[in-house]
């Protein structure tokens, strides 16, 4: 009986003991990632590139080379650091995931994203076509970022047909606890 009592005891100590310890996991005191730079730093940015990738893969007839370009921020259309990265990371994705051939182009010499959206800054729409576009679709990143969400989008188009013929974003959603962060992507 008194063995019995002992083991009751000690169980009832160390359950109490554990409620009252801190967490001593990794992520403990971990501050909510507010500004873009940590955020991706603390999803698994590859993995959500390839998703969003994979979302733009043409069919067997849409052309097999893409041009992509920086990511831009929604609020300052300018692109950053982050975004020249997240840039990067679309170009790779859409290389290995779509087997698309990127083409690099002095993109910004034809084109600039502005308050009203794309603008071309040529009446030459021929010379975009022959010059280094031609037969190329065009992929145009944005993201929109606040401290418990970033937001992407990917629009696909053809320069010749001035139509969208994909587009896709992703919604990736930050909860911050005291033992890490999480997050979901929709």
């Amino acid at each position: 009986m008194r063995a019995k009592a002992l083991v009751t005891v000690s169980l009832l100590v160390s359950l109490l003991s554990g409620c009252s310890s801190l967490h001593s996991g990794a992520g403990y005191g971990t501050k909510c990632p507010k500004d873009l730079d940590s955020q991706l730093k603390a999803i698994q940015a590859k993995q959500v590139f390839a998703d969003l990738a994979q979302d733009l893969c043409g069919s067997r007839d849409s052309y097999g080379t893409v041009l992509v370009t920086d990511f831009v921020d929604l609020e300052s259309l300018a692109p950053n650091a982050s975004g020249i990265l997240m840039g990067e990371w679309m170009r790779s994705s859409l290389s290995s995931v779509c087997g698309y051939d990127i083409q690099q182009a002095e993109f910004g010499r034809y084109f600039t994203l502005g308050a009203n959206g794309l603008a071309v800054l040529t009446r030459r729409g021929e010379a975009i076509r022959k010059d280094e576009v031609k037969n190329a679709d065009i992929v145009v990143g944005t993201f929109s970022q606040s401290a418990d969400k970033l937001v992407l989008f990917a629009k696909k188009f053809n320069l010749n047909g001035n139509v969208i013929t994909k587009m896709s974003s992703k919604e990736i959603v930050f909860s911050c606890t005291d033992w890490g962060t999480d997050y979901s992507v929709r």
